[in-house]
C-alpha cells in the first residue's frame, strides 16, 4: 500500500523528507482503513484486487509493482486508471480519492499550504 499510495501522492506542496516519509506513512495507514471499512462483500474482492494489482505488473515490466522504480509505478498505475478496461479504472479511483483526501487534510500538508511563500 505504501508504495501505491506514493505512486499516487502528489509532489506538492514541497516538504521536507522526514514530514514527506510521515505523510506518506499516514496516508497509507488512513487507506488500509478505508479498506478495512469496506462491508466484507466489497472488502474481499478488493483485496484480491491489490494483489492482482501487485503481481500483474510482472507481466508488464517483468517485477511486482512494489519493485518498480517510481516511473514504472506511475505508468502501471497510469495504465489501471486510465485505460480501457473500466473495473480497473473504477479499483483505481477509490483509491486515489482516499490518498489525495488524506494528503491534502493532512496538518503538515495543510501547514505548508498555508505558509506565506517567499518571493
Amino acid at each position: 500500500m505504501r508504495e501505491l499510495v506514493r505512486t499516487l501522492t502528489p509532489e506538492t506542496p514541497a516538504l521536507a523528507p522526514d514530514a514527506r516519509a510521515q505523510v506518506l506513512e499516514d496516508v497509507a495507514r488512513f487507506v488500509q482503513h478505508e479498506i478495512a471499512a469496506m462491508p466484507s462483500f466489497l472488502r474481499a474482492p478488493y483485496r484480491v484486487g491489490l494483489v492482482a494489482f501487485d503481481w500483474l505488473a510482472a507481466l508488464r515490466f517483468g517485477r511486482r509493482f512494489v519493485a518498480l522504480d517510481g516511473a514504472r509505478r506511475a505508468r502501471w498505475v497510469g495504465l489501471w486508471a486510465e485505460g480501457r478496461f473500466a473495473p480497473l479504472r473504477d479499483f483505481v479511483k477509490p483509491l486515489r480519492v482516499c490518498t489525495l483526501l488524506q494528503h491534502f487534510d493532512h496538518p503538515v500538508v495543510r501547514r505548508a499550504l498555508a505558509a506565506p511563500r517567499a518571493g
